[in-house]
């Protein structure tokens, strides 16, 4: 079994995983986190629900992260989980 089969699938298995218990944290920050950017604006819109995605299932991934305060960009660049 090759590395990317491996890994195929991780996304949508943490997605089904029951709530993150950073999921309040993530929705509060969600509106600072590129506010400045047309995508992200829309509250509830297709970008902040993109975000709230990778963000919640990146915390069910490692629960140990911490999100401060508009701090999506970092968590998403120091992502460690193994995207296929």
């Amino acid at each position: 079994m090759t590395r990317r089969a491996a890994r195929a699938g991780v996304y949508e298995r943490l997605m089904l995983a029951s709530s993150s218990e950073k999921e309040l944290e993530i929705v509060r920050d969600l509106s600072r986190t590129y506010p400045s950017h047309v995508y992200y604006q829309q509250r509830q819109g297709p970008g902040q629900r993109s975000l709230f995605n990778v963000l919640r299932a990146y915390s069910v991934y490692d629960r140990q992260v911490r999100l401060l305060g508009a701090s999506s960009p970092l968590v998403l660049a120091g992502c460690r989980m193994p995207f296929a």
